[in-house]
């Protein structure tokens, strides 16, 4: 049950929709022995961009919810603040909480 605070919460009233770019560790190679010249050219950063309403944000993260009932946001991604290379707003929330 949604706590008093966010009771008649609508998150796309209340959250402004963004999408974020950000790097994210990547196994690039797998597990096993790999020549240098492999190592050097593959090992790289995973570039990803993720979609989402802008729940929080703080000096530590980034929180985005993708999906709500209302009662309940779903497909939350967080992200660490120094992983972040862009974000952008898409579109403007109606309220401010």
């Amino acid at each position: 049950m949604a706590s008093e605070k966010y009771k008649n919460f609508n998150l796309a009233d209340s959250c402004d929709l963004v999408h974020v770019s950000w790097c994210d560790a990547f196994d690039a190679l797998g597990t096993g022995w790999h020549e240098w010249d492999d190592i050097e050219k593959k090992a790289v950063l995973a570039k990803c961009n993720s979609v989402g309403y802008l729940f929080k944000e703080d000096d530590e993260k980034i929180v985005l919810v993708a999906d709500e009932t209302g009662e309940y946001g779903s497909r939350i991604t967080v992200i660490p603040k120094t992983w972040t290379i862009e974000v952008r707003t898409l579109k403007k929330s109606k309220n401010t909480r």
